[in-house]
């Protein structure tokens, strides 16, 4: 979660500089894929893993913080980029797998 969330702060960081309206839907929805990616890749991992009980609770605490945590910020972080409303991030894909994790975990 760290190394994605630096890797979009790196890239978001890039954009300020020259964050062009025309840019905005479709980093939106890279985004928004890339979010539903890592939530895919987290609901694989509990699915092709046998977990001991401490190593599910550290899924779960990670598994909460992407939701409750990285997702929010990383939205608001987008919208700072490239204000005015042109684009919101639709982490609602990624916010379903990552709810979908916790409950299997």
């Amino acid at each position: 979660l760290a190394v994605f969330t630096n890797a979009v702060l790196s890239a978001l960081n890039e954009l300020r500089h020259c964050a062009l309206s025309s840019l905005a839907r479709p980093a939106a929805c890279v985004l928004s894929q890339a979010a539903e990616a890592v939530a895919g890749s987290m609901l694989h991992y509990i699915h092709t893993r046998s977990l001991q009980e401490g190593e599910r609770s550290l899924f779960r605490s990670a598994a909460k913080a992407a939701n409750d945590v990285v997702l929010p910020y990383l939205s608001t972080c987008f919208a700072r980029v490239f204000s005015g409303g042109l684009a919101r991030v639709d982490t609602a894909g990624a916010a379903a797998l990552l709810s979908q994790a916790l409950q299997e975990a």
